[in-house]
């Protein structure tokens, strides 16, 4: 016990020991400072952050009805409340990222398959949802309704993503082939001129009345350049998307219904039939609103409509 004599002088401690305690103060540390701490994701045994498989489902809806493909009508669509037909609907995503509740974004590691691409640090996915396997759409029976890949353990609330490409997968010639080009990029239905780039949302539909045929083609316009590496795009025209979303319970929905909300899709009021991305273009006016976007200089407005989470 302590005296009133010795209570304020240190204790004796041998100096091989006190040398001893000091250097395994110092190694933990180190090791706690090089990821042993807890707070984040689980640890993997050689250090790395577990991770866990993620699969988002995409669906095209009108309104309430169900999941529709050729085989459906489509009802009541724009302002003339009338139905059509679905002919072709394909999309490219891309730099998809799911979102933690405290507002954390964790970008999505792509698988690499045949209708995703991997190159560097980014990423994109084509989505094709108009086939039903019995002929009635453009393009081949294949589909693809699914994004797969992997994220940091954890939990997540919101999905973002971009309807459009970067730059560097956007823009490559299909007749020199300047590049090799990955199977979801090869696509000439997809491509305009490797100025322009690619669709980013290639959407047909056939009226009941009226015109034939009223396609939508979203994609970069006022290009120029004289060669890959070497354009500039005025109007990115990129949709950005950033929805409420629980992958476990529910799957994107593609709402036709919103995209041709207020379009009167039974005749064209000017320019090329339909949309084509141009802003002069008074049939593209409501379309951009719909998708959020620009149509005087192709910047997203956070405004759109089309994609929402629904059920699985």
């Amino acid at each position: 016990m302590l005296t009133p004599d010795n209570a304020h002088q240190p204790a004796r401690v041998p100096t091989r020991r006190l040398v001893r305690a000091l250097v395994s103060v110092a190694i933990g540390a180190m090791i706690s400072g090089c990821g042993g701490g807890g707070g984040g994701a689980a640890d993997s045994p050689q250090g790395q952050l577990s991770t866990q498989p993620v699969s988002i489902l995409f669906a095209a809806v009108v309104g309430d009805q169900q999941p529709v493909d050729c085989g459906s009508t489509l009802r009541t669509l724009g302002s003339q409340a009338t139905n059509a037909r679905l002919v072709d609907l394909r999309l490219y995503l891309s730099d998809l990222r799911l979102v933690s509740a405290s507002g954390a974004e964790t970008p999505i590691t792509l698988d690499n398959n045949a209708y995703q691409v991997t190159e560097g640090n980014r990423h994109a996915a084509l989505i094709d949802l108009a086939q039903n396997g019995t002929g009635a759409c453009e393009g081949s029976a294949e589909t693809n309704a699914t994004v797969s890949g992997t994220v940091p353990s954890g939990s997540y609330t919101r999905l973002r993503a971009t309807l459009g490409l970067p730059p560097e997968m956007n823009h490559s010639n299909l007749s020199t082939r300047d590049k090799p080009v990955h199977p979801a990029l090869d696509l000439a239905t997809m491509f305009w001129n490797w100025q322009l780039g690619r669709k980013f949302l290639l959407l047909e539909i056939a009226p009941a009345l009226g015109v034939g045929n009223y396609p939508v083609h979203l994609g970069s316009t006022n290009c120029a350049g004289d060669a890959p590496g070497d354009y500039f795009c005025t109007r990115a025209n990129k949709v950005s998307i950033d929805i409420a979303f629980d992958a476990a319970t529910q799957r994107v929905g593609f709402d036709l219904k919103e995209v041709f909300r207020n379009v009167d899709i039974t005749k064209n009021l000017s320019g090329f039939e339909g949309c084509m991305s141009q802003w002069s273009d008074l049939d593209c006016q409501p379309l951009f609103d719909n998708l959020g976007l620009s149509l005087a200089d192709g910047s997203s407005l956070g405004t759109q409509r089309a994609f929402r989470a629904i059920p699985k």
